[in-house]
């Protein structure tokens, strides 16, 4: 990003500073057990003992998974980490979701947030940490290909196609 971008983000961040207040405030209250506690889960054991990307999930069609393991988080049974990931994944989603919806903050932006990030399947998600962080990051491409379609930017579909079927 060039440097009026990033002063463009930044603008943006501050003007959209209670919402994002609000978000990591549902975070830490929904899943912050999750991001600061570590506990090996059952099919952690295997994850855990051969390190990098399994070649495994290819043949299972996981290829998404097995090159986010493979350039973003090769060791993923860690504390925190991955839970981090997925969370701030599910964040950057509601966040873009609402962004597209909703054209000022209001009471029931800060409901539908609420209802996004503490819906109790994503802790489920979350739980599993060998394959959580690759949720999280599938979340926040299909809410930044949502956004995109919402906004309608079509001069960005190829982003938008890549965003969908990497998610997939």
């Amino acid at each position: 990003l060039e440097r009026s971008g990033l002063q463009q983000l930044g603008r943006v961040i501050a003007s959209q500073r209670n919402i994002l207040c609000f978000a990591g405030l549902m975070l830490l209250l929904a899943y912050g057990y999750e991001i600061f506690n570590f506990s090996l889960r059952i099919d952690s054991e295997w994850y855990g003992a051969h390190y990098g990307a399994k070649p495994a999930w290819l043949a299972e069609g996981r290829w998404g998974m097995y090159f986010f393991s493979y350039w973003l988080l090769p060791d993923s049974v860690m504390p925190m980490v991955p839970a981090l990931i997925a969370v701030l994944g599910l964040a950057v989603s509601g966040l873009l979701w609402l962004a597209s919806m909703y054209k000022r903050e209001s009471v029931q932006a800060y409901f539908a947030l609420a209802v996004i990030i503490c819906c109790p399947i994503y802790y489920f998600v979350v739980y599993f940490t060998i394959l959580g962080f690759g949720v999280g990051v599938a979340f926040a491409l299909i809410g930044l290909a949502n956004y995109l379609v919402f906004k309608k930017c079509w001069r960005w579909a190829w982003l938008i196609i890549v965003c969908y079927t990497v998610a997939m």
